[in-house]
């Protein structure tokens, strides 16, 4: 069958390629000029044609002759100043090959949708109802349809190509294992959530987590299955009329979801997550600056509340497909080129001798020799420190866990303000996850980025001290330190905490002062990890601090 096929360098069109020619058929595919690389090993296999689906009169000379069309064409995120809307290409770029489609007297058109794809009265996003009503379309051509609705999709890409899983493991796994996985939901979580979700250590909270942290569940589809299935009901009349959900066999929660990934990541236990309401997101993302330094857009977070289930069975009966389930094994790939832990390189040197040469003392600048550790010296020297500050901070916790287990009547507060207490908490591992994002900045040299977060971080810092100062103030209108043993612990632990943070707003603001001047780059950015160890490190001192002052 002559077969016209759009999208064919994309994600999901570079599978359906691959089984159209494995099943035989011709295959004639659009491509913008300077686009022919892409297709790789197959362009030799296929007949190029050139053309925009945004220019209506550049489709109609490839569709001379051809028998089929298969529609792929879709973007996650739109570009506004670049034309590229959700509007121009799902829903008039499908209506122009569509309308072209037909008076070029194709019979069959194959059009991949969305799972959630609904009217604009009940949509949340411009995603959803412009793939609705490019499905509305094509359903009043007269021509013999089948629409794909796929859930989110994994599968090996291609380099350069956006995949779900990919994507989760750069955008989540590659934050430090000191910051919690984010468990989305609407409204504040519970009491029970908040205490499970600061106490990491506490395996049996988390896997509690990992199921009810995040109610919405989603529906993951191998791209071998959608591809399969997307060339197969070129041949099966049944699926002709039809409109296919297309999901895994399997639901997961958020929570359940991400332990999947970092399994398939080659880690040996899941890694820590917390609740983080929806509504603290949406209020970065409403912060215009912010939107195209963050992973995530508002359409996709609102997409991501709903959740993305669907009825697969009619997709994997009608068409023949035997599922490929969304196992630990079966997404192997995202950590091996896909997921790139963060490193640091830096070349320095010191002056490590002197030679009196001609009167004159002449000294000589050698690289410091590589460390057999597999760190650098100074992050080797930056996790002695933490040693020694773990020791200290082990002993003053450790001095308070045994008095108040040795002391039956242990004076316990009924004025701590949790709340107050909880949103500092989320304040500080805010700044933990814009120091990362700061630091993949300036990794990626991109140097607007990394200030907009390195500023954000001393931010949060700066608002987390002021709270502290507040409550300190207070707390000693009330209760003085020796007044008991516990307000003798209070305001020895959170004191040093505290002045530890003091130090460490200090020291990323000296780093913002120098990052305006230029004086980090991709190449040369160190003290930038340097300081970030040591904030995340008392981020964490601080979760351990919250726990067994406050909820204990």
């Amino acid at each position: 069958m002559k077969v016209f096929l759009t999208g064919a360098t994309g994600f999901v069109g570079s599978y359906v390629l691959r089984e159209l020619l494995s099943a035989g058929h011709d295959v004639r595919v659009l491509l913008r000029r300077g686009s022919e690389s892409k297709l790789g090993e197959l362009a030799d296999r296929v007949e190029v044609v050139h053309g925009d689906i945004t220019q209506a009169d550049t489709l109609t000379p490839g569709l001379d002759g051809v028998e089929a069309v298969v529609h792929l064409v879709g973007i996650l995120r739109e570009v506004p100043d670049a034309g590229v809307t959700f509007q121009r290409i799902h829903l008039e770029g499908a209506k122009n090959v569509i309308d072209a489609a037909k008076s070029a007297g194709v019979k069959r058109f194959l059009l991949m949708s969305a799972n959630g794809a609904k009217p604009r009265a009940d949509a949340s996003s411009a995603y959803q109802w412009t793939k609705f009503e490019a499905e509305e379309h094509l359903r009043q051509s007269g021509m013999d349809y089948t629409i794909f609705r796929p859930s989110v999709v994994f599968g090996k890409p291609s380099k350069g190509q956006p995949e779900f899983v990919s994507q989760l493991a750069k955008d989540m796994f590659g934050l430090p294992g000191i910051i919690p996985l984010p468990l989305f939901r609407e409204g504040l979580p519970s009491l029970a959530a908040l205490v499970k979700g600061f106490v990491p250590f506490a395996r049996r909270w988390q896997e509690s987590l990992a199921r009810d942290g995040s109610p919405f569940e989603l529906q993951p589809v191998a791209i071998e299955n959608l591809a399969e299935g997307i060339v197969k009901s070129l041949a099966v009349d049944a699926a002709k009329g039809k409109t296919y959900e297309v999901g895994g066999k399997a639901r997961f929660r958020w929570g359940e979801l991400l332990d999947v990934i970092g399994a398939g990541l080659g880690r040996s236990k899941p890694r820590w997550k917390a609740p983080v309401p929806a509504f603290l997101i949406r209020i970065l993302l409403s912060i215009r600056f912010l939107r195209r330094l963050l992973p995530i857009t508002r359409d996709q977070l609102d997409m991501l509340m709903e959740g993305n289930v669907c009825n697969e069975l009619p997709f994997f009966r009608d068409l023949e497909v035997k599922a490929i389930p969304f196992t630990p094994q079966n997404i192997a790939y995202a950590g091996s080129g896909a997921y790139q832990p963060m490193n640091v390189s830096a070349a320095v040197a010191v002056a490590s001798s002197s030679r009196r040469r001609g009167g004159k003392w002449v000294v000589y600048h050698h690289p410091i020799p590589p460390s057999n550790t597999g760190v650098s010296l100074a992050k080797f020297g930056m996790w002695v420190f933490l040693a020694s500050e773990v020791m200290f901070f082990t002993g003053l916790i450790g001095a308070y866990i045994v008095v108040r287990n040795a002391t039956p009547q242990w004076p316990r507060p009924t004025d701590l303000n949790l709340g107050l207490v909880a949103s500092m908490t989320f304040i500080l591992i805010m700044s933990s996850m814009t120091l990362v994002l700061g630091l993949s900045g300036v990794q990626e040299n991109k140097q607007g980025k990394f200030r907009v977060f390195l500023g954000l971080t001393i931010l949060f810092g700066s608002i987390f001290v002021g709270l502290q100062a507040y409550e300190w103030a207070h707390f000693l209108a009330h209760h003085k330190p020796m007044e008991n043993q516990f307000w003798g612990f209070f305001y020895t632990l959170t004191g040093f905490h505290g002045a530890h943070v003091t130090i460490g707003v200090i020291m990323l603001a000296a780093l913002f002062v120098r990052a305006l001047r230029g004086k980090y780059t991709a190449a040369r950015h160190n003290a930038v990890e340097m300081v970030g160890l040591y904030w995340h490190f008392v981020d964490l001192v601080w979760i351990i601090l919250f726990t067994i002052l406050y909820l204990f």
